[in-house]
Parts: C-alpha cells; structure tokens; sequence
C-alpha cells in the first residue's frame, strides 16, 4: 500500500509523481504553492484524497480525469475547478474554506456535486464560501448517516438554505456548529432528522446548555452514541431558550408519545424550556413531550431564585415526570424533587 503525506517541495514531488498510478492514499498540504504537475496524471488505484491550501486553475483537470476507486476526498481551503469529476462517486465528502472559480461556491454547483455521489454516506460542510442564495431543488441521499455543518458569520443564512436542500432520512449522526451565531429559527431539521429510528428508539436523551442542543438515542457514559444510535447537535449557538424550543417542540412531533425522554437542562436553557414543558397551549390533550420521564438539573440551580419557583411550578403540573438534581458528569441522580 501506497501512502504518501507530505508538504510540497520540489526534489521530493518529482520523485514520487511517477509513482501516483501506485498511490492509494494521499494527504497533501500544498502551502499554497502551485501542485498542478504533481496531481494531474492517472491514479487508478487512489482511494483517499486530502489536500488543504493549494491554488487551482479553473480549466484544470484532477488526476488527467483517471480515479476509477477514487471514493474519500477532504479539500481544505481549495479553489475548485470549472471541472469536478473527481467528486463522483464519493462515500465520504468534506469541504472546508472551500469556494468556486469565480469566488462563491454556489448552492446549485453544491448540489451537483452531491448529486454526482448518490452513496455518499459522510458529509462535511462548512458555509464560509457558499453562497446563501434560495436553495435549489432538494436533493435525496439515502445512504448519508453522517452530516457536520459550520455556520459563518458571512452566511448566515446558509444553515438554513442546505438543511432545506438536503434530504438524508438515514442520518445517525447530524452536528450543527453555530460558533456563536444565532441560529435561525426556521431552522430545517425535518429532512435531516426525518428517520425511522427516531421515531421508535429505545429512548431519547436529551441535553440543553449554553453550548448547545444534543440529542442521542443512547444513554451512555463512554460514547455519545453508539453505532446503532441517533446523535443531533446544534451547538454554540446564541438563543438558547428559543432554538432549543424550536427543536423540543420539532422532536416531539415526530417521535410516539410512548417514547421515554430524559432531559437534562443547564442554567441558561432552564426558564424558557420548562415554561414550554408545562405549558398546554397546542396540545390537544395533556402537555408537550408526553413521553417525558425525568428532567434533570444543575445542583447548582436547586435553590436558586427563580428557579426553584419555576421547578415547583412544572413539577405541580407534570405529576407524570420525575425531576432530579444532576450531580454526576452525564445523566443520572439520587436526588429527586420534593417540591
């Protein structure tokens, strides 16, 4: 097996590119020096793809247009030619500061290039160069079970525009990083976690903070998620109190009332998410996530006005749910409320 990682330098590229028809895993970090002569011959036996920081031609040609097995690609603040036949037929995708030949990369080239590989099954995005333009017609990937998306501060529409355009039923694993931003509530989750196995889990589970929205099917003290599992996080955004609502309320629409919930909530989240929960407005009978079970809470807000009052208030409502102080690093406590 052929694995070449390098930094480009000339005595050592000239040496190994008459050897690329043996290379099946590449990893190059071009230090935004011309590499056009050392990747533009036929590959035949190329499986893994890597290269971050290097200027590209609009008119040039990946590997003379020859990479049969060519199925992992991770670009990194690249300039994608006018051709991208080398991005077919992909099962892993990841595109980073990537933009196209005339600046922006737009949404509709995205979505050719997606189209291009209909078993793709690991996708990775970032928005700082894509365009936040209306969305092109949804596009389907049933085989996706992974999908990461980071918003930019140049984009902040995009989130939006690519979970609308992007239809993945089968995803496990779907990380939203806001770094930041606020997320937009119109949100699209509803074609990324639109899967059978969120609908009859064993459980969900359920954790709200500052940092982020996680959800898992898997209540598990080593892994997030197991590989059998469904993992959603929307982190580091900055409305806390209104997305994570947004997403309670998305998850309970499309989840069995039957479905045990554990949910744990960090100080920030906790007004606006346990007003939601004892809240009946928009139910037509009972209260919402009605297969919530246990609610657990910081220790730290245990006796905190106004907290303790807002605990008090769900907990005289929600008879049906346990609600517990959280004293280890994950879910779990001794110490249920007593009012």
């Amino acid at each position: 097996m052929c694995n070449y990682q390098f930094i480009p330098s000339g005595g050592f590229m000239q040496l190994i590119t008459p050897l690329a028809h043996r290379w099946r895993k590449v990893e190059m970090d071009a230090g935004y020096c011309s590499i056009s002569t050392y990747i533009e011959k036929p590959v035949p036996l190329l499986e893994v793809f890597d290269l971050s920081s290097a200027p590209i031609s609009p008119d040039f040609i990946f590997f003379g247009g020859v990479h049969p097995v060519l199925s992992n690609v991770r670009l990194s603040d690249v300039v994608l030619p006018n051709d991208t036949g080398f991005l077919r037929n992909l099962r892993v995708l990841c595109l980073k500061l990537i933009s196209g030949p005339s600046g922006k990369l737009h949404l509709s080239v995205l979505r050719a290039i997606l189209a291009d590989s209909p078993s793709l099954e690991q996708l990775v995005l970032d928005a700082h160069y894509l365009s936040d333009t209306q969305p092109p017609q949804p596009i389907l990937l049933p085989y996706l079970t992974s999908f990461q998306l980071t918003a930019s501060v140049l984009r902040p529409r995009c989130p939006t525009a690519v979970s609308t355009m992007i239809h993945a039923p089968n995803v496990t694993h779907l990380d939203l990083c806001f770094d930041g931003l606020p997320a937009p509530l119109d949100l699209n989750l509803s074609s990324t976690l639109k899967v059978e196995r969120l609908r009859q889990p064993s459980n969900l589970a359920i954790e709200i903070s500052p940092r982020g929205f996680n959800l898992s099917t898997e209540m598990q003290s080593e892994a997030q998620c197991a590989s059998q599992g469904v993992f959603a996080a929307i982190s580091h955004y900055t409305r806390e109190m209104e997305v994570a609502v947004s997403l309670l309320r998305y998850i309970g629409s499309i989840t069995s009332p039957l479905v045990p919930i554990d949910l744990v909530v960090h100080e920030e989240a906790i007004e606006g998410v346990l007003n939601y929960l004892k809240s009946s407005q928009e139910v037509e009978v009972g209260y919402h996530l009605p297969g919530l079970r246990t609610v657990y809470l910081d220790s730290v807000l245990w006796n905190s006005y106004p907290y303790k009052q807002i605990v008090a208030d769900l907990a005289r409502a929600r008879q049906d749910i346990t609600i517990c102080r959280r004293t280890r690093s994950r879910f779990g406590s001794d110490q249920p409320f007593l009012g």
